[in-house]
């Protein structure tokens, strides 16, 4: 259960509001209400993100690229828990990472119309367009 990990992010159990957010197709994915402030939660499935790791270090190095070179893009960057991690381990619970709630968003698994596609394969090239020159190392 996901509230184990969420005074790692310095919230209180009893200001809390935890509900599922869309299906958890890989990872398992909560909308966290606190004290007004609302919340992206999710458990990364490390069965199938061998180096959960990996998706902190390469999520905090698109951020801070994209701040750099084009601060005018939204661009989520995970909350920090208590001790400064962008990604925390629970030993019972696994891999968790949490991100501000963008008002208005949603998940979809299909896609059920054709602007739909369109609108999501625009963003990503915009995105991946973004990201050319960030140094991978």
């Amino acid at each position: 259960m996901p509230h184990n990990v969420l005074p790692a992010y310095g919230l209180e159990e009893k200001s809390l509001v935890v509900e599922a957010f869309g299906s958890g197709l890989i990872n398992n994915t909560w909308k966290v209400t606190a004290s007004g402030n609302e919340y992206i939660l999710q458990r990364v499935n490390h069965a199938v993100f061998k180096e959960p790791t990996d998706i902190a270090n390469n999520i905090s190095l698109i951020g801070v690229y994209l701040r750099k070179n084009h601060p005018e893009y939204k661009f989520v960057s995970p909350v920090s828990s208590s001790d400064g991690d962008e990604m925390i381990y629970h030993e019972e619970e696994g891999y968790f990472r949490m991100f501000p709630f963008v008002p208005g968003s949603h998940s979809k698994d299909v896609v059920e119309t054709p602007e739909q596609a369109y609108e999501a394969a625009t963003q990503f090239g915009r995105f991946t367009r973004l990201l050319h020159g960030v140094d991978i190392k």
